[in-house]
């Protein structure tokens, strides 16, 4: 198998199956949910032909809405982390620092804001 760690199934959480064949005829992995308990009683990927390992411990990896998440969270750690930076520590009744944190905030949610903290549409909204 490749150096890359099979994912967990992402129903159940159950570790996968690995079966690898490299016969001539018709070489092929089979990667298969093993979970007894397992929702999809059965969801697999089955990759034949060149390179097969590879593409299917690929596939059975790939999980859009997982990796969507995680870019997510990331961009608004970052955004959280430069609002800090920006307020520092607040003094009361000095409105400045709030309002960089927010513009900050606002524009890694993707909102146009210029200098006068004036908010207009998303970026791209309307393109």
């Amino acid at each position: 198998m490749d150096d890359e760690q099979l994912k967990p199934c992402p129903f159940c959480g159950e570790a996968p199956g690995l079966m690898v064949w490299n016969d001539a005829s018709r070489p092929m992995t089979d990667i298969e949910c093993v979970g007894m308990d397992c929702i999809t009683r059965g969801c697999e990927v089955r990759v034949e032909g060149e390179d097969h390992e590879r593409r299917a411990i690929a596939a059975w990896n790939t999980r859009p809405i997982e990796d969507a998440l995680r870019a997510e969270n990331d961009r608004l750690r970052t955004a959280i982390d430069d609002a800090s930076h920006e307020l520092g520590v607040p003094v009361p009744g000095t409105p400045a620092p709030v309002a960089n944190a927010a513009r900050i905030l606002l524009r890694a949610l993707g909102y146009e804001v210029d200098d006068d903290h004036n908010c207009g549409a998303m970026v791209g909204e309307g393109e």
